[in-house]
Order: C-alpha cells, then sequence, then structure tokens
C-alpha cells in the first residue's frame, strides 16, 4: 500500500512478477486496475441495497444538477428574472477567473454535457446490480477477472501487432505461474492470509459456463487450459 492507501507492488514483487513472465505493461495495468478494484471485492462487502441506495442517491444529484446546467443554456423571454441575473453572475465569474467572458456558454454546455454523461454511467452502475446475493469476497470470481483481464489488457499493450501467442495459463494448480501471479496481487493487497484457490475456481467455472459472453479478448490473444 503507497501513503494513499492504494495497493501497490513492492519492488521485490515485481521482480518476482517479471519472474514469472510478467511484462511492464501487465504489471501497470494490474497496479492501476487490478488491484484497487479486486481490493474492494476482497473486503467484507455491504448489502446490495446499501450500494443500491448510495447509486440512486449520486444519480438523483446529478439528475439535478444537469437539469440546473441546462435551464441555464435556455435563453430566451420565458426565463426568469432570477435565472437571468444567475447566467449575469456565472459570465461575470468566468471574465473574473478566466478573463474571458465569451468562455461562459462553452463552459456551461461542457459541463451539461458531462453530467449528462455521469448520469448514464451511474444509471447503468444501478441497474446492472444484481438482484441475488452475491458471493462473499474470498469466492468471488470478481477479484480473479480484474487479474486475468488486466493481464491480458498489458499483454496487447505492451506488444507490437502481430501478437504474439499469449501463452499464460489460467490455472489453480499449485505452482502455476498463474496462481502465483494472483497470489503476489492477493499480498499487494494486504491479503496475503486469503488463499485464491476458491477465487481461481470459481472464476474458470464462471468463464467456461460463458455466463457473462463478450468479455473474452478477441484477435490471438486466447484463454489456454486450465
Amino acid at each position: 500500500m503507497n501513503v494513499t492507501g492504494r495497493p501497490t507492488f513492492s519492488p521485490e514483487q515485481r521482480a518476482e512478477l517479471h519472474r514469472l513472465g510478467a511484462i511492464d505493461a501487465q504489471i501497470d495495468e494490474l497496479e492501476a486496475n487490478a488491484l484497487p478494484i479486486s481490493l474492494a471485492w476482497l473486503r467484507n462487502p455491504p448489502t446490495l441495497q446499501d450500494v443500491r441506495d448510495q447509486l440512486e442517491a449520486v444519480f438523483v444529484a446529478v439528475e439535478c444538477a444537469a437539469a440546473a446546467m441546462s435551464g441555464l443554456l435556455r435563453a430566451g423571454d420565458a426565463m426568469t428574472l432570477a435565472k437571468r441575473e444567475a447566467q449575469a453572475r456565472i459570465l461575470e465569474a468566468c471574465y473574473e477567473i478566466h478573463h474571458d467572458p465569451h468562455d461562459e456558454h462553452d463552459l456551461v454546455e461542457k459541463a451539461s454535457y458531462a453530467l449528462s454523461r455521469v448520469q448514464a454511467v451511474v444509471k447503468h452502475a444501478r441497474d446492472s446490480l444484481p438482484n441475488a446475493q452475491r458471493r462473499t469476497g474470498a469466492a468471488s470470481p470478481r477479484p480473479v477477472e480484474w487479474i486475468y483481464q488486466s493481464l491480458v489488457s498489458g499483454f496487447t499493450k505492451g506488444h507490437r501487432q502481430p501478437l504474439p501467442p499469449y501463452t499464460l495459463r489460467v490455472s489453480s494448480s499449485q505452482g502455476s505461474p498463474f496462481r502465483e501471479i494472483v497470489g503476489i496481487c492477493y499480498d499487494a493487497m494486504g491479503q496475503r492470509n486469503t488463499d485464491p484457490e476458491r477465487a481461481i475456481k470459481a472464476f474458470i467455472k464462471w468463464r467456461d459456463e460463458g455466463t457473462r459472453a463478450g468479455r473474452a479478448k478477441s484477435g490471438r490473444v486466447v484463454v489456454v487450459g486450465r
């Protein structure tokens, strides 16, 4: 962990990952994406309803902000005096901060567009929550999924086309490079006492059952063995 609480690899862990065949781009992907997201899954998870309520609160707040910003863009005779003055004060603030009074409309328009995109993202996150209770963190395939996806993503980023064969076998066997890599990731997340075997097996089962189509990478990057 670094000073911000974000999990990172130690120099010794990076050296061990290199020994297991991981390239720098894969290690960087693991550290940037797999570690922080997987750690959230491994910690004692809140109830799905609590998560849904939190996302709903954010969605409503963003929705209100988007509506307010959109209202400022709609000029015309129907605008209230309060709205006209609010618009004028934003124009004044743009000049005082950026010394460009013409920046006002562009700034509000960009903010309105950004809020609409955030609203869509939060809505998708809320609506994609499952209804059934999820597995506990130790048995969930999601941490291993993120580790796997980061390894594949780093592999494609770290090699030029045409890609060489992707030979890292997904395996829960003791001593296999994949299990050792997962173990190093768990160690970097402060989960040294959590055995990743159940999670790896759950990931293999989830992958083989094809319950989430379209997740496998295309091209010459392939999943091989177990």
